[in-house]
């Protein structure tokens, strides 16, 4: 992420979720939502996502082009094997196994 979010925004997500929004300067702005979430152990959850202009998302030997979309941003691990460091839709793959509702493609972003 630090490739397109600054470095400072990214260090600073817990204070901008806490409502600290000038840390955000007027060109990053516009392109941040507040996503609300709950899972399980965490009700209520807020999390800071970014509205890229474009994403491109490969997978098996196909890209695709993404516009309109929000990228959830996370500071921490999402499995504890660090088995992955990232949660893709299956409506964005466009295809999903009879057997089994996840996806298990290497995919890159």
């Amino acid at each position: 992420m630090e490739k397109i979010i600054d470095k400072e925004i990214l260090d600073n997500l817990q204070k901008i979720l806490s409502g600290e929004y000038e840390i955000l300067s007027k060109e990053y702005m516009s392109k941040f939502r507040l996503i609300p979430f709950s899972s399980l152990g965490k009700q209520n959850g807020m999390l800071l996502g970014f509205k890229p202009d474009f994403a491109e998302v490969e997978f098996d030997d196909n890209k695709k082009e993404l516009n309109n979309i929000i990228i959830g941003i996370y500071d921490k691990s999402i499995t504890k094997n660090q088995e992955y460091t990232g949660l893709v839709g299956l409506d964005i793959l466009e295809e999903r196994s009879e057997k089994i509702n996840e996806y298990t493609r290497n995919i890159k972003a």
